[in-house]
Parts: C-alpha cells; structure tokens; sequence
C-alpha cells in the first residue's frame, strides 16, 4: 500500500522512506491519484492545497491535481484512447500520475471501465487514489457558476486585481443551480465505484483543512496519521465576491417567489 510517512523525502542517514523504495523497484507499479468534481465546487483551491502541502511536507510533485488533463474525453472516446490519456499524464518521480477530472470525463471512464477490465483496474482498483470534492451550499456554487459564465473567470491568480461587476440575470443562477445540483447527485453515485475513494466538502476544508484534508488522505493510504503533514499557502484566489453574495440573496429571494411552471401566451 502507497504511503507517505511523516519522514522527510530522504532521511539524514541517507535511507529513502517507503514510497520512494518502492519507485525506486525495477517494475514497480504506478499509481494514479485523481481528484473528481464539477465547476465552481473549490476543487482547484482543495488540489493546490493538497499538492502544495505535500510537497512542502514531503517534497512529493502531484502539480497535475488542480488540471483537468482529461477534459477531451468525449462519447467518441474508447478505452484505448482513456488509457492514452492516463498514460499521457506527467509521472512524478514517486511514481505518481495525477489529474482533476470532471463530471463529463468521469462518464466517459465509468462507461469504459465497465466494458474493459483492465482499465478498471485502472482507474478504481487499489492503487488509484480517488477524493471527491463536493460542495454543500449549493446555491452559492450556483452564483459562482453564473459569474464564471458571463466573466469568462474560472479562476483568478490575482488577488489585487479589481472585481468589476457582470450582468447576470436570476435566469442565469437558475441553469446554473440545475447543472450544480445534477453534477452533485452525480458525484455521490460516483463516490461509490473507486475501491479507494475519499469525500470531502468544501466548506469543511475551509473550516478545518489539516483535519479534513488529513483524514482523506489517510483513508484513501497516502498518507499514514493525519498529522503527518502541514499546510501551505496556495496561489488560486477569491473573485467577485462581493457581487457573488449579494446574487446569493437576491436569487434566495427571488427562488421563493418562482419555483413554480411559467407560462407562456
């Protein structure tokens, strides 16, 4: 079992702990470490969160967790071109292939690996690591999904930059929330296919990311004690919001007035 001890890279005697021995065997296996979710769900703060972390901690390289390097799957996609794509991700020196995948790819997997045994091996056996972020509020996933669509923002690496407002309609947050909500009830159903899988929501890691954080990683063996590892600072910052909250109550309000049929004359 892959694991990552609360010793550093290379010890001072010299010793490799046990994740670099076993990359280090000729014909050791990879593993693969992917990180599900849908848009707006904080999944690209959560993966630099956990790759920065463990590099800090470790000096593990899992850069690839907060890119969807799997986006191009598509209903013509086979197998053959799933394992490509796998094959094609970066390997880390831990011998470690790692990627966000959303919804829409993670259909395409899941289709494959019920046809194709070795593939799902894979992807869902026990040496692929999967953790699942999900996002309680959904209405505010909802805004979110909305300002990134009229914006053109999906994520933003400048915290100084001026938030200027977008026009977005109730109409808008609407279709967002029905996308939010039928990819959240898709990622629970998919929570149950990998054999080493890991919830977490993103307002939990906002409250206590070492402890939340700390157990899935445990749960899903890479790492060994919860503790083992210490957070760091990530890159990815906050946008619109302060139009995001007013949209929030503004949709809240409005959303009580007409969840009803609209008919047209």
């Amino acid at each position: 079992m892959l694991l990552l001890s609360s010793r550093p890279p290379f010890a001072r005697n010299g010793s490799m702990d046990r994740m670099q021995r076993k990359s280090a065997n000729h014909g050791s296996s990879e593993t693969c470490f992917f990180l599900a979710s849908e848009v707006r769900s904080g999944s690209t703060y959560i993966a630099e969160l956990i790759s920065y972390s463990l590099n800090a901690s470790f000096g593990y390289e899992l850069w690839d967790l907060a890119s969807e390097h799997l986006r191009n799957l598509n209903d013509y996609s086979t197998a053959a071109d799933v394992h490509a794509r796998i094959s094609s991700l970066w390997l880390s020196p831990q011998n470690i292939r790692s990627s966000k995948v959303m919804c829409a790819a993670l259909s395409v997997i899941s289709r494959w690996t019920r046809r194709n045994p070795e593939l799902k091996q894979r992807v869902f056996g026990d040496s692929a690591k999967w953790i699942i972020v999900r996002r309680r509020d959904k209405i505010r996933q909802a805004v979110s999904l909305a300002v990134a669509r009229q914006s053109g923002v999906f994520h933003n690496y400048d915290s100084s930059a001026a938030d200027n407002e977008v026009s977005v309609s109730m109409k808008d947050v609407e279709d967002a929330l029905s996308a939010v909500i039928l990819s959240d009830e898709y990622l629970r159903l998919f929570s149950a296919v990998p054999n080493q899988c890991a919830t977490v929501f993103y307002e939990d890691v906002l409250e206590d990311p070492n402890a939340v954080l700390g157990n899935a990683l445990t749960n899903i063996g890479l790492l060994e004690r919860p503790g083992d590892f210490e957070l760091s600072a990530v890159k990815i910052a906050p946008d619109h919001q302060r139009q995001k909250t007013a949209l929030q109550e503004s949709f809240s309000e409005w959303l009580l007035e007409n969840h009803h049929p609209v008919f047209v004359e």
